[in-house]
């Protein structure tokens, strides 16, 4: 098994695996969205021969904390096909993926959708999220 980040042309690859693994069938609006936006720099993917068995995709942003910016990564999408499950594929993804975010600058790993029920549950307060650069989609940030 091979351990490294996506090449563009395997993003296919990886809307299929997300496709099955959260039984979401995208749109061809949407599927065009993430061919376009997915940045594959971000996405690391477990490979047997030139076949996607397993992956999580770590996106760079900023939590800001009372004004204060903390850098970070989210983690997201992370999906293996079942024959693959039970192999420790995701946490290798994590180890390697994470270990490259640091070397990033990032200090802060948490889940997606965690940071959400956060911001939500904190709605009024100083707390923003905000992709890092290269992302087209942003948050306001506090003022």
């Amino acid at each position: 098994m091979e351990f490294r980040t996506l090449q563009p042309e395997e993003k296919e690859q990886a809307i299929q695996l997300g496709e099955f693994a959260f039984q979401h069938r995208f749109t061809d609006e949407d599927r065009d969205y993430l061919r376009e936006n997915t940045q594959p720099e971000n996405v690391w993917g477990a490979f047997d021969g030139e076949r996607l068995a397993s992956k999580v995709s770590l996106l760079p942003l900023n939590v800001w904390l009372h004004g204060v910016s903390v850098k970070g990564c989210g983690v997201t999408g992370v999906s293996t096909w079942p024959e693959e499950r039970r192999g420790g594929l995701v946490r290798q993804l994590l180890q390697r993926g994470l270990k490259d975010m640091k070397d990033r600058g990032a200090s802060s790993p948490c889940s997606i959708h965690f940071l959400l029920v956060i911001i939500a549950s904190l709605a009024g307060s100083s707390i923003a999220m905000r992709r890092l650069p290269n992302s087209k989609k942003t948050s306001s940030q506090p003022q």
